[in-house]
């Protein structure tokens, strides 16, 4: 996994510290105390950096569209084979919607 090359310089400016008192906070990340004025660890993340989830979420939407164009066309070869058999129209599907249309 790529590391963002962070310009937080501060606990105060992650994404992660959330502030309690004066001059203290909170890091959500580690789960510790800490204060605003400390040099900030590796762990920093500025406070509007893109999420790996929503990444994960478009690798995996992509994964569910491939399975259902693949499943259509399993199941478009299948209903031709059996139409073709009876000599009536065959069946067309187009993608990406997955719409039928008869010929």
């Amino acid at each position: 996994m790529r590391t963002i090359s962070s310009s937080i310089s501060s606990c105060r400016h992650c994404q992660f510290y959330f502030p309690e008192g004066r001059r203290g906070g909170h890091c959500k990340k580690l789960n510790v105390s800490v204060k605003s004025c400390w040099t900030a660890c590796s762990l920093a993340t500025p406070p509007f950096a893109a999420t790996w989830k929503e990444l994960e979420s478009i690798t995996v939407w992509k994964q569910k569209v491939l399975l259902q164009e693949e499943v259509a066309l399993t199941v478009e070869a299948t209903l031709n084979a059996d139409l073709l058999a009876e000599n009536r129209p065959t069946v067309v599907m187009v993608s990406p919607q997955l719409s039928t249309s008869y010929v």
